[in-house]
């Protein structure tokens, strides 16, 4: 614990004027003391009775010696390891943690900060100012550290409280434009299907600091009425001032729904249920009814009178899998549709009066349709896998718009497409596109002319935006042309690729920036930064002490370690199977690896798979067994103990010849914190739901080890209440350190839990991947795969702050 010392030197000898915190960005940015201007020495002779002279004219103290000169006196120097200088936060009060020194080993009396004298125990070699109060915007914050001799050295730093940016996204399906609410905004139809959990939300437009701030109108459980279950669309209903929501419902036919939502009050209300499979949904206005495309057991284009509910559906046309309709704001009575069903993939037009359509044009992979406003009725846009086209709707033929074509040329700059649910335009500029990718958890901005592509938030750090944030990997060797930084693997997957980013730590203005080291260049689409074998399902990233990126990729008997070049980006395999489907590095082969570990002194690298744990070694790629028991044959198991099924993530406790394992959950509370040792295998288990007290790990997906204080950190990936959880290795005691605990119940999502550490806690819908522990700095980088996020957490205090890529 801190203990308070110097105050009375302070009162004493330390007069000085503070600078405090506010709005403005005023400052240095810069986390090191900066040194005073030394006073110029006195050029005047000394006056003539100005003390002893001997007989030569010389100063001396009356013996005729020389007296000696004042020693030198060095100011002392103070840095900021927390929080790093740049950084943005949206609590309203940090701690700031840091060390002190002075050249000439003077002790050091004080440390301020803001006025506030920090707290030590060691003399402030570190020291902590546990809460300090943060205004709305940017803020200086200046400190001071003085030495016994009296003399001053100030530093400063930079802090930026922000809002809360509301719940990630999860697969954003449906968007819809709202201007008569307040600010503009879209409405934008959430599916989380996995948990059945849905929700309608809105994203603020306005530029600046909340552009693509997320609130919650409605979600299951919220008491305003009928539930969602999986929102696939949206329209807005203007007259009425509602949003009507198409929802997927469960997945038995017969459970699709259409929902008013009251945008005043956030009312729910069912206007039509029993829908099969139900697809799209459009508004007409004019009429006052909904277009609704349903599938499944109906394969029909339906309309809804919003007058005469009783009623129920007629049908329009019929349609196999009707996937998008939208209206010609010129002519009510007339729509396109999309049909996706294999062997039809087509662009229809279709007359709501005469209940007809006319197919325009065919794709390979259609899925949605939109008129263009400076069409005329004459032009429209149509996905085709990820890529945007322009069709002549006169005539049928097609221009590549935004994105990749069956060539693979990909036209426009900015992250590819994966999964494009809907399109919108900007009804106030015609050639702005909006766009909402269900899988890479983000709404789009489209430029119609030259294809470029942004994602609609404030992204903190300049370069390439993360998308899918998974492995984070501390990288070494800071030079001169080489900031302290980060490796981030931003894996999207599939075509899409996997993306190596370097992240600048340097505090101050470039704080959180990026640059491509590896993978598919954003600003120059149509080149892959490096050669050699592209990722298909990357794992886990660790980098040498030169700087050379591992990464675990692929699965079952095809995983492979690939080594990639930090200069020049290139990627080659050093342990596993080839292209060719030979075995590089001798040894048994790899079967599902699913996490590594470097141990650097001794040349190897360490990767566990489902019950075996091999070491590789780093310059021939070949493995040897170390640890083996999947608890089906005993007779060929290395070391005894429980078998590991799920290697989520190792860390090298090298101190105890051992490594620390951690292995999944396959529900909630069954992960388990073991260590296998090195030199016989043995498998021992150090916490789980039955060792070791307090919460019980859920969803435990990386660890870290913090061997200054006998710990791991544990990244717990709990649903809503994501937590870092140290585990004492001694007893296998647990306690959250950063977010939320279980309560005093200690059970999940009771309303019970408890928040510990400053600042938002980690998103309600954050996916947290990976964590890596900067052991000096003490500070636990986290990234978010949600929102697309990387994240500082003092491990002290537990306050977080956003580092790069966008809010948390």
């Amino acid at each position: 614990m801190f203990v308070v010392i110097g105050r009375w030197l302070l009162a004493a000898s330390l007069v000085v004027w503070l600078t405090g915190c506010g709005g403005g960005s005023g400052g240095s940015g810069d986390s090191v003391a900066e040194n005073p201007t030394p006073s110029e020495p006195d050029p005047s002779t000394p006056e003539e009775d100005g003390g002893d002279e001997n007989e030569d004219g010389d100063e001396g103290d009356g013996d005729g010696s020389t007296p000696p000169e004042e020693e030198a006196n060095e100011p002392p120097v103070a840095s900021i390891q927390f929080p790093l200088s740049g950084s943005r936060t949206t609590g309203a009060s940090i701690s700031v943690r840091g060390t002190a020194s002075d050249p000439d080993g003077d002790a050091i009396t004080s440390v301020t900060v803001n006025g506030v004298l920090a707290d030590t125990d060691d003399g402030f070699a570190s020291w902590r100012v546990p809460s300090l109060s943060l205004p709305a915007g940017t803020d200086t914050l200046e400190g001071l550290v003085q030495d016994a001799r009296g003399e001053v050295s100030s530093f400063s730093l930079t802090v930026e409280q922000v809002e809360n940016p509301g719940p990630a996204l999860i697969a954003p399906h449906g968007l819809a434009f709202d201007s008569a609410n307040g600010e503009p905004r879209l409405l934008v139809a959430d599916d989380t299907s996995t948990w059945g959990a849905g929700a309608l939300l809105a994203l603020e437009l306005n530029d600046g600091p909340n552009l693509g701030r997320r609130s919650v109108i409605g979600q299951k459980g919220d008491g305003n009425g009928i539930d969602f279950y999986q929102p696939v669309g949206v329209e807005l209903d203007t007259a009425a001032n509602r949003a009507l929501v198409l929802d997927f419902g469960a997945l038995a036919y017969g459970n699709g729904k259409v929902i008013a939502v009251d945008l005043a009050t956030q009312a729910r209300t069912l206007l039509l249920d029993g829908l099969n499979f139900p697809l799209s949904l459009a508004f007409d206005a004019t009429n006052n009814r909904a277009l609704i495309g349903d599938s499944g057991n109906a394969d029909k284009l339906l309309a809804l009178d919003l007058d005469d509910l009783a009623s129920g559906t007629s049908t329009v046309v019929s349609a196999g899998f009707p996937s998008s309709i939208d209206l010609d704001s010129g002519n009510p009575d007339r729509a396109l549709m999309v049909d996706g069903l294999v062997n039809v993939e087509a662009l229809f037009d279709v007359d709501l009066t005469a209940k007809s359509k006319t197919k325009i044009a065919t794709f390979a992979d259609p899925d949605v349709v939109a008129f263009d406003p400076a069409g005329g009725g004459d032009l429209a846009v149509v996905t085709d896998g990820d890529a945007f086209f322009s069709v002549n709707l006169n005539d049928g033929s097609k221009t590549l718009l935004s994105g990749t074509d069956s060539e693979g040329v990909i036209i426009g700059k900015g992250p590819r497409f994966r999964s494009i649910e809907d399109i919108l335009f900007d009804p106030t500029d015609p050639s702005r596109l909006w766009v909402a990718d269900g899988y890479l958890k983000k709404v789009y901005v489209v430029d119609v002319n030259s294809g470029d592509r942004s994602v609609l938030a404030n992204s903190w750090g300049q370069g390439p935006n993360f998308f899918a944030p998974t492995q984070v990997a501390l990288l070494p060797g800071a030079s001169a042309d080489l900031s302290p930084s980060l490796v981030v693997l931003d894996d999207i997957r599939s075509w899409s690729g996997s993306e190596f980013y370097r992240v600048d730590l340097t505090p101050g203005s470039a704080l959180g920036d990026r640059v491509l080291l590896s993978g598919f260049d954003a600003d120059n689409p149509n080149q892959i930064r490096g050669s050699g074998p592209e990722l298909s399902w990357p794992e886990d990233l660790v980098v040498e002490a030169d700087g050379r990126m591992l990464v675990l990729d692929g699965e079952d008997d095809e995983a492979v370690i690939v080594a990639v070049d930090t200069q020049s980006g290139d990627r080659s395999i050093l342990s596993g199977k080839d292209a060719a489907g030979d075995l590089i590095g001798a040894g048994p082969a790899f079967n599902g690896i699913q996490s590594l570990a470097l141990d650097a002194a001794n040349n190897r690298l360490f990767a566990a798979q489902r019950g075996a744990l091999f070491a590789v070694d780093l310059e021939t790629g070949d493995r040897t067994l170390i640890s083996a028991g999947a608890g089906e044959d005993p007779a060929t198991d290395i070391g005894s103990g429980p078998a590991f099924t799920a290697p989520l993530s190792l860390a090298l406790d090298a101190d105890n010849n051992r490594l620390l394992l951690l292995n999944g959950a396959y529900s909630p509370g069954s992960g388990k914190l073991m260590s296998v040792g090195l030199a016989t295998g043995d498998r021992v288990v150090i916490a789980d739901s039955v060792t070791g007290a307090g919460d019980v790990m859920q969803y435990p997906v990386s660890v870290s080890l913090d061997a200054a204080n006998n710990r791991v950190l544990v990244l717990d990936a709990l649903s809503g209440k994501s937590a870092i959880v140290a585990v004492d290795l001694d007893t296998g005691d647990r306690s959250v350190i950063s977010g939320y605990d279980l309560g005093p119940d200690g059970e999940r999502n009771s309303g019970d839990e408890q928040l510990f550490g400053g600042g938002s806690p980690f998103n309600p819908e954050a996916d947290l991947a990976d964590a890596v522990l900067d052991a000096g700095q003490r500070i636990l980088y986290v990234t978010d795969n949600a929102s697309g996020s990387l994240i500082a957490v003092d491990i002290d205090s537990g306050d977080r702050v956003l580092v790069s890529g966008f809010a948390f």
